[in-house]
């Protein structure tokens, strides 16, 4: 409805960094991104159209690549498990960081993009801006996650920290909703289904 061409889309799925104060020592080079130009952890989510984050992993370097985190994180073997239903193949879609699987569909990549790729990586766009309305909003409602210099290695636990937002966050969608259950029509699960589900 929101004009994706891909109709078997269940959820998104991208990494993100979380600044850090600057290490002293071996840490310091092992958490500078080159992308990001600053010193961070990361981590890799996957998020649903009713705005919950479904799976996190991390805390990982910051110089770590999407697709490195996506293979330590194990979520291949999930996905392969879980996304065959009653004979049909869901996927997650991802940015053409990863790599295209039966069940992790990507972007189109390179400079040899016809239009019909083209079109079809900014439809795909519109519609995965939502795993980035929920980093954006983990950030929003807990603000200590952007102030780097409380966040320190060794001295903090930032990854603990961001883990925990991240699951307060879940629980904020269920009560609340969010951008994205807004924007796809999709209601979360109530905060009392959520609870048993993690059991």
């Amino acid at each position: 409805e929101k004009g994706s061409p891909i109709d078997n889309v269940v959820g998104f799925i991208d990494g993100t960094a979380v600044e850090i104060a600057r290490p002293i020592g071996l840490g310091q080079r092992a958490t500078y991104c080159g992308h990001k130009r600053r010193n961070c952890v990361k981590f890799q989510a996957v998020s649903t159209p009713d705005g919950l984050i479904l799976h996190i992993f991390g805390p990982v370097e910051g110089r770590r690549h999407d697709m490195s985190l996506y293979r330590e994180s194990n979520i291949d073997s999930l996905l392969q498990d879980s996304m065959n239903i009653n004979g049909i193949q869901y996927c997650l879609y991802g940015d053409p960081a990863y790599f295209l699987r039966p069940y992790l569909q990507v972007g189109f990549q390179g400079s040899d993009r016809t239009p019909e790729k083209v079109i079809f990586n900014a439809s795909m766009a519109r519609v995965r801006i939502a795993v980035e309305w929920a980093f954006r909003d983990v950030k929003l409602y807990f603000t200590h996650l952007t102030v780097p210099r409380k966040l320190r290695l060794r001295v903090t636990p930032a990854g603990l920290w961001y883990t925990c937002s991240v699951l307060l966050w879940n629980f904020r969608a269920c009560l609340y909703g969010s951008q994205a259950s807004k924007y796809f029509d999709c209601d979360p699960l109530s905060l009392h289904e959520y609870l048993e589900a993690l059991h």
